[in-house]
């Protein structure tokens, strides 16, 4: 049944006064204010904060960067502890020439403990720090072998990673003090000597 126009408004807001009277829980003269023509409307709060997909678009922001950032700060940490292995691998022969130095009668040591603080030669010790005795440093391993003679005079250390995130290769020093290096494998000295 067609609302007839009533109060002069249109029969479109006489149908929307009738469906108001019966709910009761809209104020009448905002939304008839709203359907006239330059009415500003039923006035809404303003939220505050941000919206859903503002928040989305930082979370992927944030993503790309981590994508781009978490590989090259892999790789930096691998670059370091392959510089602190060589490092280590130079401090060793060091103390290994300094032991032998202290120690005629003994020569090379065939143990990372002699060079920090064991007895086998107490002028001898001191040469290395102890966690470098302990035979892990920085993602690395480290042992002595090779050591022949009475006095020794020969020694071989190789430096290995604790894993493929900690290191890429292998490397390997001797008494001659050149330091050669392998990629897949423990080094020897028959592999490229590093630079």
């Amino acid at each position: 049944m067609p609302f007839a126009s009533l109060d002069g408004l249109p029969a479109s807001q006489n149908f929307l006064e009738f469906a108001l009277s019966v709910t009761g829980n809209i104020r009448l003269d905002t939304c008839i204010g709203a359907m006239r023509p330059g009415a500003r409307g039923i006035a809404m709060k303003k939220e505050k904060g941000f919206s859903l997909v503002e928040l989305l678009i930082v979370v992927g922001i944030i993503l790309v960067i981590s994508a781009i950032a978490i590989p090259n700060l892999i790789k930096a940490k691998i670059a370091a502890n392959e510089g602190s292995a060589v490092a280590s691998l130079r401090t060793i022969l060091t103390g290994e020439t300094a032991f032998s130095g202290a120690c005629p009668s003994i020569g090379f040591t065939p143990n990372l403990a002699d060079l920090s603080t064991a007895t086998t030669c107490p002028s001898g010790n001191e040469q290395i720090d102890s966690q470098l005795a302990s035979g892990k440093k920085s993602g690395y391993s480290f042992a002595i072998s090779g050591v022949t003679g009475t006095p020794a005079t020969t020694f071989v250390a190789n430096a290995d990673p604790l894993s493929t995130g900690s290191g890429k290769r292998h490397f390997y020093i001797d008494q001659t003090g050149v330091i050669h290096y392998n990629w897949s494998a423990p080094a020897t000295s028959t592999d490229s000597a590093l630079q």
